[in-house]
């Protein structure tokens, strides 16, 4: 499933290629973690550039491969951040700082390369199997 190349097809929603759709909400979701991490850039305007792989789940029902990805990307590079600001809180709260600092430090690079590799693959119309999400990703998009 994973290493199988889909057909090339069109977005029904914006009329251009799946690939190009799906590599546009890594791509957005890319530059919110760089602006996030690394510019004073508030994080209520982070979450609406969730948009992009939302609505295309919700418009895009018979495309799997548009699924997929979508799932993928606000799996890695929206639901993964929220996760990790809410460990750092909990850390911050409980006087152990720098674990949480440790944490931002292996994770949010992890989450950016992961999040290229992702882009990269959906360019070339294939399917990523990342270690405990491609499965579960897999059952969410009902492949």
């Amino acid at each position: 499933m994973f290493n199988t190349k889909y057909p090339k097809e069109k977005s029904k929603l914006f009329k251009i290629e799946a690939n190009l759709l799906c590599v546009l909400s890594y791509f957005i979701g890319l530059v919110g973690i760089v602006l996030v991490s690394y510019a004073d850039f508030d994080l209520k305007y982070y979450y609406l550039l969730a948009l992009v792989p939302i609505i295309a789940l919700i418009f895009e029902k018979d495309s799997e491969f548009i699924r997929f990805h979508s799932f993928m990307c606000l799996m890695i590079l929206w639901l993964a951040p929220i996760i990790l600001n809410i460990l750092y809180l909990l850390f911050a709260k409980m006087g152990m700082y720098y674990i949480g600092v440790g944490l931002s430090l292996i994770f949010i690079p992890a989450m950016f390369i992961s999040g290229i590799y992702c882009l990269l693959k959906a360019y070339k119309y294939y399917l990523v199997n990342i270690p405990l999400l491609g499965k579960i990703i897999l059952y969410l998009a009902n492949i």
